[in-house]
């Protein structure tokens, strides 16, 4: 039980990191994981039909304890034994029920567990990837989900908890980290540059995450797993509309390496070149605005003008980034909820050497695209 086992933040700082420390260690040599739940623990197991079993998986997978992100946690470590505590305490096993409906239930149940990768105990497989022709990098394979109680890779962490959320602040780093290694952090920039010469997909770059700040070398790196933020950090990167959109693994997109100086990786470019203006004169501003009327009628150079507008004034140049595919130059798309094509936009200052995180915009789904091409970009 992790609530009475755990000292909150201010009761014992140290004793609380000491413990959460322990928690994969604890779950993973448990006898087993016992799950009690408020719904579950209603439902009479006397007589455990086929049907029955059909229906406690289903409403396993909607009830209260199945959405937190500390409960994610404790699944994922202790999934080769979960056990739910029913009425009249007694107890079923999850992985003896799944056995059953698997062999003789509805294929229906199965779609349901399409989300919920950890409450099944497969065994992981591991490869060796080469990145940028030259540099090994052993990491989970990202066509596989590696769970089974084994360490998940870092995106497909992120895809579990996008949706999930912890009581306290900052937790979900924490759960994030112990999710992808056996020592807990308790700081993003920390988590991330633990990682360096890990291969992580380009295409789980790709989301509406907040981004580390006043942290060299990592502008591009999500400070946490999904979109809520902590009450303490209420800025926000600048965006051309409301939508918000969450991470997921990037299954199936180009790989990069995280280096001490920056994420290395290859990506559809389209460069934006010329030093863009600073907003200092709203005069010359509105000038140019009459002057270039006509030409931003066109779509592309329209849409280039307001990220310039938005995201890119006072550097000396910016690009547009799209991930392509593991094998391939074709565009990777993104797997989420977005009406239009969703590009990464970077600003550089030093002739395009290195380049900084600026945030994600939505194209116009109606208006073409302009040209990319693959090139090698660093980000700082």
């Amino acid at each position: 039980m992790d609530t009475p086992c755990i000292p909150g933040l201010h009761e014992n700082l140290k004793l609380r990191r000491e413990a959460i420390n322990k928690i994969n260690e604890v779950f993973s040599n448990s006898k087993i994981t016992l799950i009690c739940d408020r719904d579950i623990m209603e439902i009479d197991v006397s007589d455990l039909t086929l049907g029955l079993q059909e229906s406690i998986l289903a409403a396993f997978l909607v009830c209260d304890w199945n959405v937190r992100a500390w409960t994610l946690l404790e699944a994922a470590r202790g999934v080769g034994n979960l056990h739910l505590l029913c009425k009249d305490n007694k107890l079923v096993s999850v992985n003896e029920i799944l056995k059953t409906v698997h062999a003789q239930g509805s294929i229906d149940i199965a779609i349901l567990f399409a989300d919920a990768p950890h409450l099944l105990p497969i065994a992981p497989s591991r490869y060796k990837s080469t990145v940028g022709g030259s540099i090994n990098v052993e990491r989970a394979n990202p066509h596989h989900n590696p769970i089974g109680g084994d360490y998940i890779n870092v995106e497909r962490a992120a895809h579990l908890l996008s949706h999930r959320y912890a009581t306290r602040e900052d937790d979900e780093v924490v759960i994030w980290s112990l999710l992808c290694n056996e020592r807990a952090f308790h700081s993003a920039e920390d988590f991330w540059r633990m990682r360096a010469n890990d291969a992580i997909s380009t295409g789980f770059l790709m989301s509406s995450i907040p981004r580390l700040k006043d942290c060299p070398g990592l502008t591009w790196a999500p400070l946490r797993p999904n979109l809520q933020e902590p009450s303490t950090r209420l800025e926000e990167s600048l965006s051309l509309s409301s939508s918000k959109f969450s991470a997921f693994d990037g299954q199936g997109s180009d790989l990069g390496v995280i280096r001490d100086d920056g994420f290395h990786a290859d990506w559809l470019v389209h460069f934006i070149h010329g030093r863009l203006w600073n907003p200092i004169d709203k005069t010359v501003n509105r000038i140019m605005n009459r002057i270039t009327s006509h030409s931003r009628k066109l779509g592309v150079k329209r849409q280039i003008s307001k990220i310039i507008d938005v995201y890119l004034r006072g550097h000396q140049m910016g690009a547009l980034l799209r991930p392509k595919i593991l094998f391939g130059h074709d565009a990777f798309e993104y797997r989420g909820k977005a009406d239009g094509p969703l590009l990464a936009v970077v600003g550089s200052d030093n002739g395009g050497s290195s380049w900084c995180w600026k945030g994600i915009y939505e194209w116009h789904e109606k208006e073409p695209l302009p040209k990319f091409e693959v090139e090698p970009i660093v980000l700082v």
